[in-house]
Formats: structure tokens, C-alpha cells, sequence
């Protein structure tokens, strides 16, 4: 069944309950709501990156498998990106923590691209020495202070969510390739260091001690 006689064979079928489970359910009110009555989607039967509006003559109503269906027959139709993402959504095909990055490689992939066919406008070019010293300087100089109410909700957005396999493979790659370039020319690398000794608890460490020592120590204005 192609994805018009499927959408018309749904508008058919639709019915509501009778007078009398009507006047039931009214009485039960929020149970038959709450406990019942199946959960819909509105559906849009020309979608909306095709042009589709929000008037109601181009919304359905259906239930979760049902519109999961109607995305899929859109997919094998067009081919469009965003019913494949729709419809693996729906069905629980793709876990919710996949979804965006699901949709940033559709989206990115060959001719969903918007810049599929054209050339890079870097192609060919490279970073003048001065240039490439500014984008250095300019990164350096970047900080982020979030306030402590940011830093609670950013926290609470993420506790409790599984970090995606694929996230984990690109932190391990990076910190690979960032280990790799970084310490191989670090001037201290395999250098031991030299102990040091905090004037005012007189504990020994090596140069981290400056972070909780020294003038930072607990001691110092016992001492003073």
C-alpha cells in the first residue's frame, strides 16, 4: 500500500466512541484519559519540509504505530532524510541519545548537503604563518565561566543519560591523537621533577603544589 491509500484508508477508519461509552468515559473523565485512551500524534499529511502547513485539513490524527507507518511509506516514496529519521524514531529503532546524531549525518551526507557540489572555499589555500599565530592567540584567550546555576543545569541535563558508543570511540580517537602531539614535544616529558616544600605546612610535592600550597595553604595565616 503506497503512502496515499494508507493516509485515506486512516481517515476512513477513524470513528468516535458512541453516545453512550461517550457519557461513560465523560464521567470516568480523567482515568479514561489517563489509563485508556490509546496516546496520538498529529500527523502531517504533506509534510511540513515539503511545504506542508498546520491548518487542520493537512493534520491527522494517529496512534504512535500508525504514524511510525505513515513516515516509513513517505521514506520508500521519496527517500527523504528526515521520514527515515522520523519513522526509526517512532518505532524505537534508534535510542533517544542517537537520535541528533543520527539526523547531523543524514543531514550531512552527499546531496542533503547544502554545500554537495561545491568547492571548498579554503580548497587550495592555506593559513599564512601570522594567520594561523591570531587563530592560536584567539583560542587561548577563550574562556568560559559558566555561573553556578548554568553548571547545576547543565548537570542535571545530563545526569543519568548513556553516553552513545560512538562518543565514546571519538573521545578515546581524539585523546589519541591529542596525546600523541602533545606530550612528544613537551619540554618536561620524562623529566623528573624537583620536590618542593610548602614554607607554611612544610609538605613536599612536585610543581601542582603551587595549586593548594604556599600562598594558598590552609596553615598560612595560622602560621602568619
Amino acid at each position: 500500500m503506497d503512502y496515499q491509500n494508507n493516509i485515506q484508508s486512516l481517515i476512513f477508519t477513524q470513528h468516535k466512541p458512541s453516545v453512550n461509552i461517550s457519557m461513560r468515559f465523560h464521567i470516568l473523565g480523567s482515568i479514561w484519559h489517563k489509563y485508556i485512551m490509546p496516546i496520538t500524534h498529529k500527523h502531517h499529511i504533506i509534510p511540513r519540509y515539503m511545504g506542508g502547513s498546520d491548518d487542520p485539513n493537512n493534520l491527522i490524527e494517529l496512534t504512535v504505530e500508525e504514524h511510525a507507518n505513515a513516515h516509513k511509506l513517505l521514506w520508500e516514496q521519496h527517500g527523504n532524510w528526515q521520514d527515515e529519521v522520523a519513522w526509526k524514531a517512532l518505532s524505537g529503532q534508534v535510542p533517544n541519545a542517537e537520535i541528533n546524531h543520527m539526523m547531523n549525518v543524514l543531514r550531512n551526507t552527499g546531496k542533503n548537503n547544502h554545500r554537495f557540489g561545491k568547492p571548498s572555499s579554503m580548497r587550495g589555500k592555506t593559513h599564512t604563518e601570522e594567520t594561523k599565530e591570531k587563530i592560536k592567540n584567539s583560542r587561548a584567550k577563550q574562556k568560559i565561566n559558566h555561573s553556578i546555576e548554568t553548571k547545576k543545569k547543565i548537570g542535571d541535563k545530563h545526569r543519568g543519560k548513556v553516553t552513545p558508543e560512538h562518543v565514546k570511540l571519538a573521545v578515546i580517537e581524539s585523546n589519541k591523537r591529542r596525546t600523541g602531539i602533545k606530550h612528544k614535544t613537551h619540554k618536561n616529558k620524562g623529566v623528573k621533577q624537583q620536590l618542593i616544600s610548602c614554607p607554611h605546612c612544610d609538605k613536599e610535592g612536585g610543581i601542582t603544589m603551587y595549586r593548594w600550597h604556599f600562598d594558598n595553604c590552609k596553615l598560612k595565616d595560622l602560621n602568619g
